[in-house]
């Protein structure tokens, strides 16, 4: 019986798969020696040559605004073979690959930059776009994007470009400004090293005041041991304890007559207070002399110490505050970045205008050739020709057009495979690639920059780790290789790590935050990136409205989760547009965007049928999806809803616990509001990141209520007033969890603020051992002294 039905069914190999098994066949035809030729070598043998390519002595261009470690990942990816860059959410990924681009250009390289997914490409795309006056970057990829390159370069050639000659004045006026941006930078690293200076002296005066007794009053000024020698002090104590115990025995009279002698030599010289306190605790029996000599030393260097400290703060003083240094930094840095636009601009342009007439027609001719070989048949000697053809155009067409961008799975159909053909090879995103489909893109280079964050979204396979297993052991891979290079389990992001660590490198971390509100953003600061984020947010860029009392808030919600093809919370969902209702007026006034980010398929689904009926009283698009729709975006407000509730199968809470990179993802999607609307109830009683949150977000929102002392939110309120963002009550993770008076993230550093009753309690060397800096104020400070106190913090850096 026939049937007139239609069928819808997925084939096991898509065109896009198949031209990348047809290039890894190819691949595995070539010679061993061809393939460590190239960038391959990374990745067939995690071994690469460890000399860095010759630095190139042109002035490092900026044409998008960089901080030390962008500058520092820029540098290395333009010298070193292999570079890996970790960029956490709002980190400013994107302008470092812009600038890699810029310089290489600059420096004469050709660029190859890839990634997994579309929007990384069109990103890249269309800044270079918005600084170029011409479209001189080739996009590849799908048929469709091939045909509007050729289109569009047939038309450029065709375009009278006039000459661009760059005058001298701007090369010295680029010069200039980039050592006057330097002279700064010297600035700040002498005002670090002060700092450093005064935190080793308050780490020795700490252990010095744990020798000393607390009821003695040190900082008197009419108690200062002005007559006493430290050293020589030192000198007779030693004298003292070195003398053999039989020998004190022997000449017990002896020996007490001369430890008499010394002790009256120092008793004599202190003052009435310290005389007092040492002469009750002689005539009470709870010490002896010698001890008694050794308080009074330990006193002279807590003096001394104080005294040093006091020195050093004075000459802190001195110095721009760090504030300072950066603002007029940044003000450099514009100047800097138009004059670098420019340059480049010349360059690139002047670089296409120079070509010949003749190399011109190389486009038309690789295209032609490129076409024809993707229909081409049968015939091996025409396929040859039009192979070496298209090569031979293509490498010409590199010399004026250096840049082609590309997604990971087209590279077949948009320029040759052949070793070594672009100079750089940039893939973003990398945390999403598997290794296989970047073999043909490694051998196509010579340096590679692998950019990714492990923690945001992973590489997801459709084989299970079962199939890879059995696949693997059906082609006689090994377990140590099968290890490595498993499809389904790594990213080629965690392999290259792999590679460098091997060679004993680390990945490369972009450390200064810029996009979310502080409170948002130290979410997935304590529990992702180890709070090793300076969070740089400019705070007057977000929204602010009376309503927006705390930045991340839970609305609780029962309900309960039923499992279809995915899991939903009707009740939640209702919530969330009642929510959206609730925000509409406060969002339209502030032109706020708004998106709404769920775990799961069916969640997103109902949500959107939900505010269907709506959708005409929203002036603005509302995003609604899961965390992968997310990816690469941002919005101003950030709806989160879980949908998890009674109901919740193991299973789910289990894969929300081994995929906690989607939370986190979620998070730092809102720049100025995230709100969760859910069972708090229900996600406390979870292991792992919902967990998390829910402790986060009651720790956030009583934490102004915490701060436990007049003292304390006297320097908290006047800290906030001059846009220095401490945070108070800070709550530091691990082994031996630690409650901070105030944390401060500033140029790449953490520092522990500590008022100076609770120092005796401070572990320095966890917490020096976790990265902290440690500053110490008195109570005294604080409350005589503010404004001193704001200065300094003004200056840690």
């Amino acid at each position: 019986k026939l049937l007139n039905k239609a069928i819808v069914y997925f084939g096991e190999r898509t065109d896009i798969t198949l031209n990348l098994i047809k290039e890894l066949i190819q691949l595995k035809k070539k010679s061993l020696d061809e393939l460590a030729s190239s960038s391959l070598l990374l990745l067939l043998t995690g071994e690469y040559q460890s000399h860095k390519i010759n630095k190139n002595n042109k002035t490092l261009l900026e044409i998008f605004s960089l901080n030390i470690a962008q500058k520092n990942a820029i540098q290395n990816s333009l010298q070193d073979p292999l570079t890996v860059i970790t960029g956490p959410p709002g980190t400013g990924k994107s302008q470092v690959v812009l600038n890699i681009i810029a310089n290489a250009v600059y420096q004469n390289k050709t660029v190859l930059f890839a990634s997994k997914n579309n929007k990384a490409v069109d990103v890249v795309i269309e800044k270079l776009n918005a600084i170029l006056p011409y479209r001189l970057i080739v996009r590849m990829g799908h048929q469709t994007h091939r045909r509007n390159t050729k289109a569009g370069l047939e038309q450029l050639v065709k375009q009278h470009i006039p000459e661009r000659i760059l005058d001298e004045k701007t090369l010295l006026n680029l010069k200039n400004v980039s050592n006057q941006i330097d002279q700064i930078q010297n600035q700040i690293f002498d005002l670090r090293r002060l700092n450093e200076s005064i935190e080793s002296i308050q780490e020795a005066l700490d252990f010095y005041e744990k020798q000393h007794p607390d009821d003695v009053l040190i900082h008197d000024q009419k108690a200062r041991l002005n007559l006493i020698d430290p050293l020589l002090l030192q000198e007779d104590l030693r004298k003292l304890r070195n003398k053999p115990l039989f020998l004190k025995q022997l000449s017990s009279r002896r020996y007490q007559r001369k430890l008499g002698q010394c002790f009256n030599k120092y008793y004599n010289r202190i003052p009435p207070l310290q005389k007092t306190f040492i002469q009750n605790m002689i005539t009470n029996k709870r010490t002896a002399k010698e001890p008694a000599l050794q308080w009074i030393l330990a006193w002279k260097k807590i003096e001394l110490a104080h005294d040093e400290i006091r020195t050093l703060k004075r000459k802190l003083l001195t110095f721009p505050s760090y504030i300072d240094l950066k603002r007029k930094q940044t003000i450099l840095q514009k100047e800097y970045l138009l004059l670098s636009q420019t340059v480049l601009q010349h360059h690139w342009i002047n670089k296409f205008k120079e070509s010949q007439t003749n190399e011109k027609q190389e486009i038309e001719i690789f295209f032609s050739a490129s076409e024809q070989l993707e229909v081409q048949h049968g015939d091996d000697q025409l396929f040859r020709q039009l192979h070496s053809q298209r090569t031979r155009s293509f490498q010409r067409i590199l010399k004026y057009l250096p840049v082609w961008v590309v997604t990971n799975l087209s590279a077949k159909q948009s320029f040759p495979l052949k070793n070594n053909i672009f100079d750089l090879l940039i893939i973003d995103e990398a945390s999403q690639c598997d290794i296989t489909s970047a073999l043909p893109l490694f051998y196509r280079a010579k340096q590679v920059v692998i950019i990714g964050d492990p923690y945001q979204l992973k590489h997801i396979s459709r084989l299970t780790d079962a199939q890879d297993q059995a696949l693997a052991m059906a082609h006689h891979v090994s377990e140590e290789v099968y290890t490595d290079l498993s499809y389904s389990k790594h990213s080629l992001y965690d392999f290259a790590e792999k590679i460098i660590h091997i060679h004993g490198e680390q990945p490369l971390l972009l450390n200064e935050h810029y996009r979310c509100h502080p409170d948002i953003v130290t979410f997935s600061n304590d529990y992702y990136y180890e709070q090793k984020l300076t969070i740089a947010t400019d705070e007057t860029k977000l929204l602010h409205h009376p309503s927006f009392q705390t930045r991340i808030l839970w609305h609780q919600v029962k309900g309960k989760t039923i499992h279809s093809k995915s899991p939903y919370n009707e009740e939640e969902a209702e919530r969330v547009i009642e929510e959206l209702l609730k925000i509409l007026e406060i969002a339209s006034f502030l032109h706020a965007s708004i998106g709404v980010v769920t775990l799961f398929r069916a969640q997103t689904e109902i949500i959107t049928e939900k505010l269907r009926p709506f959708k005409d009283i929203f002036e603005m698009d509302i995003t609604i999806g899961t965390a992968h729709r997310f990816q690469g975006d941002e919005k101003d407000i950030i709806v989160f809803s879980p949908a998890v509730s009674e109901g919740i199968k193991p299973g789910t809470l289990h894969w929300i616990q081994t995929t906690s990179q989607l939370l986190n993802v979620a998070v730092t999607r809102a720049r100025s509001l995230f709100i969760i609307i859910g069972d708090q109830q229900i996600c406390r009683q979870t292991i792992g990141p919902l967990r998390n949150l829910c402790d986060y977000v009651d720790r956030i929102n009583t934490q102004s209520f915490l701060i436990d002392s007049q003292t304390r939110q006297m320097l908290f309120t006047e800290a906030r007033k001059k846009n220095i963002l401490i945070l108070p009550q800070y709550s530091i993770k691990g082994n031996n969890p630690y409650l901070l008076d105030f944390a401060y993230f500033v140029n790449g550093n953490r520092y522990a603020i500590i008022i100076q009753d609770r120092s005796h309690n401070l572990d320095r060397k966890q917490l020096q051992s976790d990265g902290w800096k440690i500053r110490v104020f008195s109570n005294k400070d604080i409350q005589d002294n503010l404004s001193e106190t704001i200065e300094e913090l003004k200056r840690l850096c």
